[in-house]
């Protein structure tokens, strides 16, 4: 059985050399994550004040298995440590 989930992402340099960043997730529905896209953006740019050229945007992550799916690097928005910010 497979496993899916989607999340907030940001892609830095898009192209061959491009580096992605899985920001937030694992969300049940692509509606749910794309209704944080800006809340992550923001998030990231306190963080790292250049994310402001790079492009954010929701993926979809399927595992084969029942492995789970990982957290995404800011966590989940319902994080403690992001609804105290």
């Amino acid at each position: 059985m497979d496993i899916s989930g989607f999340y907030v992402t940001v892609i830095r340099d898009p192209g061959p050399s491009q580096k992605v960043g899985w920001l937030l997730g694992p969300y049940d529905t692509k509606e749910s994550a794309e209704a944080d896209v800006q809340w992550a953006r923001n998030k990231a740019e306190t963080i790292d004040p250049r994310t402001c050229w790079d492009a954010f945007g929701v993926t979809k992550l399927t595992r084969p298995g029942e492995r789970g799916l990982p957290v995404g690097k800011l966590g989940t928005k319902a994080d403690p440590f992001w609804t105290r910010n």
